[in-house]
């Protein structure tokens, strides 16, 4: 394809905020730093109640796809976006962008490959995590590698928010131009926080469904107490989904009340606060792409302990920026709390390295890597 300028850029994503986690919210960080370079961009995207829509200095077009809920889609809501998205497309509304962005392979990337021959763009996927893994530490089911590979095929770039998701979408079969096109942390502090002394929060803040492992974290605070609980250790868990009345029944049943406090959700605006008092973060996921909580925690000094996987490992630093465990191991990740509670010494050394390495992950460098693949490749 020859060279060409990218001027007006038609972004398609499913979720964008107030819908979605770190994968719609980095790519409104990302729309708002190319609009900020004198890029045009437009949004598609599903309709949020009005109640939390979100205002942007950029175009957003909103399409009904019934949904609701912040953190949870549904295979209607995205065969709804999937439709609407390209009768936008075939309307005229589309002509005269230079690019097609889809944000994730499933569903944006499926319409966006469609698309792409109807316009006749260059059309770039970045890849976030499920679409690729379909939440498994391995390899996804045959039918999300048969979509992730074709989708991969048929775009001109494809971008991951990190290597290990990008080695794991190759085994799948070769794409174009396949290249790391980090996450980002937009909360910036200038020291990080050192712990000297009150409680020793343990922070979870994700969703409470199986991929994110939370009965696990519980079966492991249960050995911790068992071995002689560290003073002032609290664990602090925040989120919704489907495993939140079992977290509630199983922190009962095992006498954890007054350790483990469980929270629903917190929108990202009250997140700083909680990092600011936190000790270290917890992330016992069975896969991740690339964690923003990581790299958020890390802004203020928090260093995290994770499992040892897909998105963890480009994130934290063993021994250097957090603590990797065993997959799927609560004894480990136990014996991994316990040591951290015991030494705030560790504790801040890591904490310090983890917000040294989040200073390297800025939007800025994000939007210039992407901007600079584009002017090199397109």
């Amino acid at each position: 394809m020859s060279k060409r300028r990218i001027h007006r850029i038609l972004f398609l994503s499913h979720e964008f905020p107030p819908f979605g986690g770190g994968g719609g919210r980095i790519l409104a960080y990302l729309c708002d730093e190319l609009h900020k370079r004198g890029f045009e961009l437009t949004v598609l995207t599903a309709s949020p109640p009005a109640k939390i829509r979100q205002q942007f200095p950029f175009r957003v077009v909103y399409f009904p796809t019934f949904r609701k809920a912040r953190f949870k889609t549904s295979v209607p809501a995205m065969i709804l976006y999937i439709l609407q998205t390209f009768f936008f497309g075939l309307s005229g509304k589309a002509k005269g962008y230079d690019l097609l962005f889809s944000n994730m392979a499933i569903p944006a990337g499926i319409v966006g490959s469609v698309l792409r021959r109807i316009l006749n763009v260059p059309h770039v996927v970045w890849y976030h995590n499920t679409e690729v893994t379909q939440n498994r530490p391995d390899r996804a089911g045959f039918f999300f590698r048969m979509m992730c590979n074709s989708v991969g095929k048929q775009a001109d770039m494809n971008f991951f928010i990190s290597k290990g998701l990008l080695d794991l979408a190759l085994t799948y079969g070769p794409v174009p131009s396949p290249s790391v096109l980090p996450n980002a942390v937009c909360i910036h502090q200038s020291f990080p926080r050192r712990y000297e002394k009150g409680e020793k929060i343990f922070l979870f803040a994700a969703r409470m469904e199986s991929v994110k492992n939370p009965l696990l974290l519980i079966d492991a605070v249960r050995i911790l107490k068992e071995q002689g609980l560290p003073a002032e250790t609290r664990i602090l868990m925040f989120g919704s989904g489907s495993l939140y009345k079992k977290v509630k029944e199983r922190i009962i049943r095992y006498g954890l009340e007054n350790t483990v406090s469980l929270e629903p959700v917190l929108l990202f605006e009250k997140m700083p606060e909680l990092y600011s008092r936190s000790y270290a973060l917890l992330i016992p996921s069975v896969v991740e792409g690339f964690p923003t909580t990581i790299l958020e925690a890390g802004a203020f000094g928090v260093p995290a302990i994770g499992s040892d996987t897909i998105g963890n490992r480009d994130a934290i630093i063993n021994r250097e920026t957090g603590i990797l465990v065993r997959l799927n191991d609560c004894e480990n990740l136990a014996d991994a709390m316990h040591k951290l509670a015991s030494d705030p010494s560790l504790r801040n050394r890591l904490g310090e390295a983890a917000f040294a390495r989040s200073k390297e992950f800025t939007i800025q460098r994000t939007a210039g890597t992407f901007v600079s693949a584009l002017d090199s490749g397109l």
